[in-house]
Formats: structure tokens, sequence, C-alpha cells
């Protein structure tokens, strides 16, 4: 997608100039949202189209099992091993369906039904859902073998923090983005997620503007 201005015939070292940075940025920036790179050429070669393609995003979802309270607290060890677990079980779903991952996966509430909400306020759960976009030529395939869903864009507060999951980080993380100013908007806590890099935890809100309906 970005050809290089130079390319040295004994080294093959690549070579680009500064007028092409910016579009090695938005390449960078459209790969990063899990746009495959079919759509990453199609928004380069049509720029007026790049809004479109990022408003919507295919990804599959699946109930991570429970629980991971105990008696006296969250056993945060306990719920990233089942979403570790979870997580591989999804992806070879998909990838056996003709599927590819395109993006970073997420982990989110599992209140998506009224029995999902129900379950989520036990102890035993299910209380998260695990979230992974993907690019395929026809849904049709992975039908009945996975949950196919369409994630709407939207503008996100977010806060990463390294390491691994704890109570104290997640209250932090919430907290933290509770307490940033918005101007005439507020963040949605029902729509939170938790974007699973390798070396930490991107806690994410929806930011709502006060006039919104619905």
């Amino acid at each position: 997608m970005l050809v290089p201005a130079e390319v040295n015939e004994q080294t093959g070292y690549r070579s680009y100039t500064f007028d092409q940075i910016e579009r090695a940025m938005l390449i960078t920036v459209l790969r990063g949202t899990g746009m495959s790179v079919k759509l990453v050429r199609r928004a380069l070669d049509e720029p007026d189209t790049a809004n479109a393609l990022l408003h919507t995003m295919t990804v599959v979802s699946k109930l991570v099992p429970g629980p991971a309270a105990g008696p006296d607290q969250y056993d945060w060890d306990q719920a990233d091993a089942a979403l570790r677990t979870t997580l591989q079980e999804a992806i070879k779903t998909v990838e056996s369906c003709g599927a590819v991952v395109s993006g970073t996966p997420w982990r989110a509430p599992a209140i998506e039904t009224q029995e999902q909400k129900r379950q989520n306020l036990t102890t035993e759960g299910p209380h998260w859902l695990v979230k992974i976009p993907i690019t395929v030529d026809d849904k049709a395939a992975l039908s009945g073998a996975i949950d196919v869903q369409t994630f709407e864009a939207r503008t996100e507060l977010s806060i990463f923090i390294p390491g691994k999951s704890s109570m104290a980080k997640y209250g932090t993380a919430i907290s933290r983005l509770a307490a940033h100013p918005l101007d005439g908007a507020f963040i949605d806590l029902s729509r939170i997620r938790q974007v699973l890099h390798d070396d930490g935890v991107e806690t994410t809100v929806a930011i709502c503007k006060l006039d919104e309906t619905g």
C-alpha cells in the first residue's frame, strides 16, 4: 500500500520521502481500527469514502464462562484465564470458517440480552463477552458457528493501564474516565469495553452528547 520512493539494490533497504509520512500514518490508523487491507486500499484511493468505511466493523461475539467472583472479591486472574481460553476458541472457529481476525479483540460486559443482564448480577456469571474484529467475504459462512455482529463507530474516551488486570486498575480507569471534563457530553458506562493489548488493557467508554436521544 505504501510504495518506497527508492530501494537499494544491494541491501534491499527501502527509503521513503517526507511526503509519504501522512499516507503511512493514515494506513496505520485505518489498520488499527480493524479495517482490512482491501478496504484500506480503497480508502486511500478514494479518500471521500474513508468515513463511510469506518462507520461499521464486523465482529464476532462469544460469552466468557464464569464464575470469576469469589466470596470476598472478584478474581481477575480467573476471569483473564477464561477470557484467553474463550478468545482462542473463537479465533479457531473464525479461521475455520474462512474469516480473518483484522483487529485487536476486546471484552465487554455481558449485558446484551435480558438473560445476560440477569446472570451478570450473580456470582456465577457469565460477566463478559469477548469481541473480535474480523473480515469475511461471506458472513453466511459463520452462520450458526458463532454470533456475528456489527459494531457501529462511535466517539470514545480511553485510558491505557499496563500490566495485568486487577480491581484497583479497573476502578482507577473508570474513575479517571469519569473525571475527565467533557463539554456538553457524558460518558456511557453501559458501553464500556476493554481492548486487550499485549502489554496491558485499554479501557474505553462511549461519549454521548447531552442532546442525544435513544
